[in-house]
């Protein structure tokens, strides 16, 4: 494969990245997710969870499976975050992807 073609996949793939990135701004911008799965479960129900978790009256079985919780929504705070942070690096990358596939064509470089 070309040096072209691997930039244009690439660059293929960072507009996937940043089209992901775009998605989660949009879920950012939605009352009913925010109240339903920040507030409720990423912050509220993590809390709850957390606090179950180290609570010594209940049983193991049960301060585990709270602490499980409170890792999901720990894990979905952090999936959502580093989506966010990959489209960010993507679209700035964009650029010198789009630079140097322009540089290759003008080269005339054969795919």
């Amino acid at each position: 494969m070309s040096d072209l073609n691997e930039l244009r996949e690439h660059l293929a793939s960072l507009k996937k990245v940043v089209a992901l990135g775009e998605q989660v701004e949009r879920l950012k911008l939605n009352n009913d997710f925010n109240e339903i799965i920040v507030k409720g479960f990423c912050d509220e129900e993590m809390k709850r969870c957390m606090s179950l978790a180290v609570c010594e009256k209940l049983q193991q079985e049960q301060r585990e499976l709270a602490n499980n919780m409170a890792k999901a929504s720990a894990a979905l705070t952090n999936y959502l975050y580093t989506i966010l942070r990959n489209a960010n690096i993507a679209r700035e990358d964009i650029a010198d992807v789009q630079d140097a596939i322009l540089e290759l064509e003008t080269k005339g470089e054969d795919e």
